[in-house]
């Protein structure tokens, strides 16, 4: 019974329908053709034989006297029959006595077979006609016998009124049951199909578009309309969650743009220390691994710092630092600011290699200490012409301060003859050479003469 199973609600809510009640439509129809047959048949035998019985005891008289003239008179009580289409009286030597004949109708004599079944049940019914046979007895002995041709005519009649009522009824009932499935159709199937039709709609192609019609005011119906209802519903949550997936895809958009622009190394690590996210210039700053993934690594083989406890402290407590220093075995120093995501298992690090700006920064204390300490005056002056910067060992030299200088032009300054004179000289010297060195005799703050080597450098 698979294709039970595999059949669709139509073919399982028509089906058994169909069959039921065409099999009670049949084997009703089928008793009560039998049954009216039957009946018809049996009456229209026992009113033969009811007849012919009288008119047998009519005979008899005229039988024992050879009266074939007042036996032919009872003989034609058979015409008031038009069923009856022939009378035969024989007698004991097979000899016919008297014959009536109904000369509307041809019959023909039953064959050896009808005959056998007439000697069994006392008539026998043939393709077109019933035969009768009635004994006539005296004392009991046999005198004669009568057998008679009855038409079939009222039973085909029966026969055929009873097949116009079948047909009449099938008719009928195929009209009810085309009435009853497409009502069937109407009221539960086809609800049922465009519920699932929706939700095939909703599941497969994400379609929220659909309203199945409410065409009963059942169970069915509330069922129509409260899904009706949810579609509703759930559209306009897939707006909602839509509008908001695109907003978030769009601010994760936005925010790995950040983190891919960010110059600065950017690790999120979790609570056991490993690397769940990092941008492109945490491989910049780690070359080495920039072939490997960085994520599920951990942070401390990936830093490798020469001591690990600040490190830990940061991944085992989630400990927010600012510019904490990090020195590495490769003798690098980063550092690292670490701030506490949302996820409170989480920890986000920023990390700058500031190992240069280290090393540029000592050199320039070391120049500034060497500037500072200098037995030479040292002035320096932009390109406008105006200082920016002297020593100590100058104001030692000419007695001004740096304030008393800084609106004072340098040929203002160096006023001597020897300098003056020879600007242009140092001016050429300059923008060819980079520099000019020579002995210049100038005044200090005080108009005292001082003979000096002067050094200058563009």
């Amino acid at each position: 019974m698979k294709w039970i199973e595999n059949a669709s609600l139509r073919q399982r809510l028509s089906l058994p329908i169909i069959i039921f009640a065409l099999s009670l439509f049949v084997m009703f129809h089928g008793y009560n053709y039998v049954s009216t047959y039957k009946t018809e048949k049996d009456n229209l035998i026992n009113r033969i034989k009811i007849l012919s019985i009288g008119v047998s005891l009519n005979l008899k008289p005229a039988l024992i006297l050879d009266d074939k003239v007042t036996a032919n008179k009872i003989l034609d009580a058979f015409s008031a029959d038009e069923a009856i289409l022939q009378a035969v009286v024989m007698d004991n030597d097979g000899q016919i006595f008297i014959e009536y004949k109904n000369t509307t109708q041809l019959s023909h004599a039953p064959n050896a077979e009808l005959k056998q079944q007439m000697l069994i049940d006392g008539y026998a019914i043939g393709d077109h006609f019933i035969y009768v046979s009635i004994p006539f007895a005296l004392n009991p002995q046999e005198i004669a016998q009568m057998n008679l041709i009855v038409s079939k005519d009222i039973l085909e009649e029966t026969r055929d009124t009873a097949l116009k009522m079948f047909i009449f009824m099938l008719l009928f009932f195929v009209i009810c049951g085309y009435f009853i499935i497409s009502k069937i159709q109407k009221w539960v199937i086809t609800p049922v199909s465009s519920l699932n039709h929706a939700m095939q709609g909703i599941i497969t192609r994400g379609v929220f578009d659909e309203r199945p019609q409410v065409v009963t005011q059942d169970e069915l119906g509330d069922l129509t309309a409260s899904f009706n209802k949810m579609t509703s519903k759930l559209e306009e949550r897939q707006k909602q969650l839509s509008y908001v997936l695109k907003k978030v895809e769009h601010e994760r958009d936005f925010g790995e743009q950040i983190i891919t622009a960010v110059q600065h190394a950017l690790f999120v690590i979790d609570k056991k220390g490993l690397i769940i996210l990092s941008n492109e210039a945490s491989k910049v700053m780690f070359p080495s691994l920039s072939i490997n993934l960085l994520e599920s690594r951990n942070l401390l083989d990936v830093i490798q710092p020469s001591n690990e406890e600040d490190l830990l402290e940061i991944i085992d407590n989630r400990k927010e630092v600012d510019d904490l220093l990090i020195q590495t075995c490769d003798s690098k120093t980063l550092q690292i600011t670490s701030r506490v995501l949302s996820n409170q298992n989480q920890v986000l690090l920023s990390m700058v290699d500031v190992t240069e700006a280290l090393r540029s920064r000592t050199q320039q204390k070391l120049a500034a200490n060497v500037f500072k300490n200098s037995q030479d005056g040292v002035l320096i002056y932009d390109a406008d012409g105006k200082l920016t910067l002297m020593n100590p060992a100058f104001t030692d030299i000419f007695g001004y301060q740096m304030s008393e200088l800084s609106n004072i032009p340098m040929l203002t300054l160096f006023d001597g003859h020897h300098f003056t004179t020879s600007t242009s000289l140092i001016t050429e010297s300059i923008q060819r050479f980079g520099q000019w060195h020579g002995e210049v005799l100038e005044k200090d703050k005080y108009g005292a003469e001082l003979p000096l080597y002067v050094k200058a450098i563009r």
